[in-house]
């Protein structure tokens, strides 16, 4: 895997030795951002283990959204969601804050950042985490939608999808269009080329498209 073997050694091990959902949403982003550069939209092998990534930073993020449900059923604001995410991912907000500070008072050792601590991407992941919470018990099929689909691209199979891919997308409406916006948001937060998603997006959706045919 050459310079993706981080990312290989996350999928295939490190996201399982971890039970904290947090922190596999956090080092799944962070190993991704790091060896973004190494990522070629034209690699099948690349295409499929980048899928396999997000299938299982979508595993971390169905858990933080079971911990937001159960808190309540739809935050009223942007901001009412940005103040309990926080300390979510960050462990608790005496962490967060903990941390946020230590971040802006490094010394010289990094440039002064502008902003709070935050995932990459942040109002686009509070804008998303909002769409899931509108139908929050359909996302969990979404990890097993991209899984499957990742072996799609080690197949290096142009044209057919398999049968399971069609069937959950018949039996959730929800998760082809949840399915996309993952992949639009992490494509982004990871600063890889647009291709992935446009790739990952005109799959989606063929399959949601068949699978309605027949």
């Amino acid at each position: 895997m050459g310079g993706l073997s981080e990312v290989y050694k996350f999928v295939s091990s490190g996201f399982w030795n971890s039970h904290e959902s947090s922190l596999r949403l956090r080092t799944g982003i962070a190993i991704f951002k790091k060896s973004r550069k190494e990522f070629n939209p034209a690699n099948g092998i690349h295409l499929a283990l980048l899928l396999d990534l997000f299938s299982l930073i979508a595993i971390a993020i169905n858990q933080i959204l079971i911990e937001l449900f159960d808190s309540y059923l739809l935050p009223e604001s942007k901001n009412e969601l940005d103040q309990d995410l926080k300390p979510i991912i960050w462990g608790s907000i005496e962490n967060y804050n903990y941390l946020n500070e230590l971040r802006k008072h490094v010394g010289n050792l990094f440039p002064k950042p502008e902003n709070d601590l935050a995932l990459p991407e942040w109002n686009m992941f509070l804008e998303f985490m909002r769409l899931l919470l509108e139908n929050p018990l359909r996302f969990n099929q979404v990890p097993l939608f991209l899984k499957e689909l990742a072996f799609h691209y080690y197949d290096n199979n142009e044209q057919d999808y398999s049968q399971y891919l069609k069937t959950i997308s018949i039996s959730n409406p929800h998760l082809i269009p949840q399915a996309n916006k993952l992949c639009e948001y992490l494509v982004k937060a990871g600063g890889v080329p647009r291709e992935f998603y446009d790739k990952y997006s005109y799959d989606i959706i063929e399959v949601g498209s068949q699978a309605s045919i027949g």
